[in-house]
């Protein structure tokens, strides 16, 4: 089973994505960040294949902060 984490603003985007994913293939077990400062917890426990999160001109996070929740 590959996990994925999604951590994105838009809910309906991220649902889209979700929906998508396990359409294309039942494999995928999805998790859905409640907010953005819970992403890295929500990784180190999940240890996730694919961390999903978008990147915005207004994001919380900047992309070194992001990347770097990555390598954690």
């Amino acid at each position: 089973m590959r996990r994925v984490v999604i951590d994105m603003q838009n809910h309906l985007f991220s649902d889209a994505i979700a929906r998508v994913l396990q359409a294309y293939d039942s494999d995928f077990f999805i998790e859905m960040s409640e907010a953005p400062d819970k992403t890295a917890e929500l990784c180190k426990v999940t240890q996730p294949h694919i961390l999903m999160m978008e990147i915005t001109a207004y994001t919380l996070w900047s992309l070194k902060k992001r990347l770097s929740i990555c390598s954690e």
